[in-house]
């Protein structure tokens, strides 16, 4: 027993530091040279990022003015790639010209069956049949 607390009291005390050094050791610290490469990277990485954005909003700009839609929509259609962009306007195209199709129908629907003939044809009678002719 006395064994087991001296064990004990030993890995207490130092074998937080020897986990310590073997994570020191597998992974050694930056140096400043590493940092700066891995900021460059980074900033690298970022500005790529930027360009391929920019690229993305001149394609589906482009492809908004090929089906006559507002370039106003370009944000709203960019996608991570240029067939994704592509896709998009086309389904965007598809759902607008949906829309007003839809709303125009409904709304000539609804003028066509709230108007009434301006002029009355009085060339026939209530009974069908046709008034007698004053020059006969």
């Amino acid at each position: 027993q006395y064994a087991t607390k001296a064990i004990e009291g030993w890995k207490n005390k130092n074998l937080d530091r020897i986990i310590q050094e073997k994570v020191a050791e597998l992974n050694p610290p930056e140096t400043k040279e590493q940092r700066e490469l891995m900021a460059m990277q980074q900033r690298l990485a970022a500005i790529e990022k930027d360009k391929q954005a920019l690229e993305q909003k001149a394609v589906a700009s482009d492809e908004l003015s090929k089906v006559g839609l507002p370039t106003s929509f370009t944000d709203f259609v960019v996608g991570d790639s240029v067939e994704v962009t592509k896709h998009r306007v086309q389904n965007l195209e598809i759902e607008i010209s949906n829309f007003v199709k839809n709303n125009t129908d409904s709304a000539l629907k609804d003028y066509g069956a709230k108007t009434t003939p301006s002029v009355v044809d009085t060339a026939v009678g209530s009974a069908g049949q046709t008034p007698p002719d004053p020059y006969d």
